[in-house]
C-alpha cells in the first residue's frame, strides 16, 4: 500500500511538474505572437521556479555541452516556442521522458505487472522520448533554414530592382516585408532592420544574421556585402552580381538534377518497355506455342 501511494505521489508531481514548465512555455509563445518585438529571453530562473527538479538537474555542469548544442540549433530554429532557452528546452525534454517513466511504473504496479524486463522497456521508452525531443529540434532547424534558402532568390532580385529604382537597403527590406509578411527570412530581416533601428551598424546586423542561419547562399551575399562595405562599393552593385551569381548556381543545379533524373529514368523505362513488349507479344506467342507452331 505504501508503495502504490509513493508512486502515486512521484506520478504526480512528475504531471504537475510537466505542466508547469509546459504552460511557461505556451504562454511565451502566445506572448511572441501576440508581440512581435518580443525579445527572446534566457530566464532558467523560471525553468527553477516551475518546476525545480527538471530546472536545476538540467542547469548542471554535467549538461553544459547539450546546452550549447541547444543553444546553438535553437538560434538556428529561429528562436521557437517565444525564445524558449536551452535550459528549459532541456528541461522540457526530461519532463516528457519522466512522466512517460513514472507513468508506466505507476500502471504497471496497480496491475501487478511490475517486473525487471518492464522497468528496463520503460527505460528504454524515457530515452527514445528525450531522443525524439532533439530530433524534434533538428527538424525544425532544416525546416527554416531549407525556407530560407527559398525565399532568399527572390528578396536578393526584388533588392536589386527596388534599389536601382532610386530606394536604399532598409526600404527595400520594407517592400518585402510588405510582401511576403509571414516567412522565416521576413522575421530574419525585420532583426536586421530593428537593430540598424536601434543604431547598430549594418556589418553588426548582418553577423548576427550569419549566426542564424547556415544556407551557403545566404552567407555568401552577408559576407560580400559586409566587404563592399567596407570598400565602399555600392550595395545595389554588390547585390546584383551576388544575384547573378544565385542565378548561375541555381541554373547549374537544375542541369545537375535534370542529368541525374534521365540516369534515374532509365531502370524504370526499361521495366515500362519489357512490360509493353510482353503484353503485345505474349498472346501471339501463346497462340503460336497452343498450335504447334512452336
Amino acid at each position: 500500500m505504501i508503495l502504490y501511494i509513493a508512486i502515486s505521489l512521484a506520478f504526480g508531481a512528475a504531471v504537475l511538474c510537466t505542466i508547469g514548465v509546459f504552460g511557461m512555455v505556451s504562454s511565451r509563445a502566445a506572448r511572441h505572437e501576440e508581440n512581435a518585438l518580443y525579445v527572446p529571453e534566457s530566464d532558467s530562473a523560471a525553468v527553477a521556479k516551475a518546476m525545480s527538479i527538471y530546472g536545476n538537474f538540467a542547469s548542471q555542469n554535467i549538461w553544459a555541452k547539450k546546452r550549447d548544442e541547444l543553444k546553438k540549433n535553437l538560434l538556428l530554429s529561429g528562436s521557437p516556442y517565444g525564445g524558449i532557452s536551452e535550459t528549459e528546452y532541456l528541461a522540457c525534454a526530461m519532463a516528457a521522458a519522466c512522466v512517460v517513466f513514472a507513468g508506466g511504473i505507476a500502471l504497471l504496479a496497480l496491475t501487478g505487472g511490475l517486473a525487471l524486463g518492464t522497468l528496463l522497456f520503460l527505460s528504454g521508452l524515457a530515452l527514445v522520448i528525450f531522443w525524439l525531443a532533439n530530433e524534434w529540434l533538428g527538424n525544425l532547424l532544416s525546416e527554416r533554414q531549407a525556407k530560407l534558402a527559398l525565399h532568399f532568390p527572390y528578396f536578393l532580385d526584388l533588392s536589386v530592382m527596388t534599389m536601382e529604382a532610386g530606394a536604399s537597403f532598409n526600404e527595400s527590406i520594407d517592400i518585402y516585408v510588405r510582401e511576403t509578411p509571414r516567412s522565416p527570412l521576413t522575421e530574419e530581416l525585420n532583426s536586421v532592420a530593428s537593430s540598424m533601428r536601434m543604431g547598430r551598424t549594418l556589418n553588426e546586423a548582418l553577423n548576427d544574421f550569419e549566426k542564424r542561419t547556415t544556407v551557403e547562399d545566404i552567407l555568401g551575399t552577408l559576407r560580400a556585402v559586409k566587404q563592399g562595405v567596407r570598400m565602399g562599393t555600392p550595395l545595389s552593385v554588390v547585390l546584383k552580381d551576388q544575384a547573378e551569381i544565385l542565378r548561375f548556381r541555381r541554373s547549374q543545379s537544375a542541369e545537375r538534377v535534370a542529368e541525374e533524373m534521365k540516369i534515374k529514368m532509365q531502370g524504370p523505362a526499361m521495366l515500362m518497355m519489357i512490360s509493353v513488349l510482353l503484353l503485345i507479344l505474349g498472346p501471339a506467342f501463346l497462340e503460336m506455342f497452343g498450335s504447334g507452331v512452336i
